[in-house]
């Protein structure tokens, strides 16, 4: 039996709301840390969903779903280098990946710097399932690629993260 997906706006709404935080940090991720660049991603990608160009169908999660029309919404405004407009979403809080103890500073670095020596997909893999708290298949399914590939990805960051943080 199919259930019937269509939401209403402020439904759509709501749920982006929800999602605003995470989705950002998520494009910030995606942008390699270009604020600007995410945040007009995360517009655009909000006027896909609710002018009804990317439409849910339940196949996965909403997050999940949302998270992948982020990624190809990125992708697309990296080939095209266009601009995109402000929605009213621009005013909502977003949340800094700044730690709150900055004794703990030097740590935060470590992993950083570590972080940064994955591949780009090994890096992805890790923040959806680390920062976004994703499973390995909705990560997978976030970025567009399979279970196994996912999972292998997730392997050898695991590997390389343990090498890169160990002291010996």
């Amino acid at each position: 039996m199919v259930k019937n997906l269509a939401m209403s706006r402020q439904h759509l709404e709501n749920r982006l709301k929800e999602l605003h935080s995470e989705s950002f940090g998520w494009a910030k991720h995606c942008c390699g840390g270009d604020i600007e660049l995410a945040t007009e991603a995360l517009q655009e990608s909000y006027l896909k969903v609710l002018e009804g160009r990317a439409k849910f169908s339940g196949k996965s999660e909403f997050k999940t779903w949302f998270f992948a029309v982020l990624r190809y919404t990125i992708l697309d405004m990296k080939n095209a280098s266009k601009k995109w407009i402000w929605s009213e979403y621009s005013n909502l809080e977003l949340k800094q990946d700044q730690p709150e103890n900055y004794a703990h500073k030097p740590i935060y670095d470590k992993i950083g710097s570590a972080l940064s020596e994955l591949s780009e997909k090994q890096h992805s893999i890790v923040h959806l399932v680390f920062y976004q708290q994703m499973t390995l298949d909705q990560a997978a399914s976030a970025m567009g690629i399979s279970g196994g590939a996912a999972r292998q990805h997730y392997h050898r960051a695991k590997l390389k993260l343990k090498d890169l943080l160990s002291d010996g």
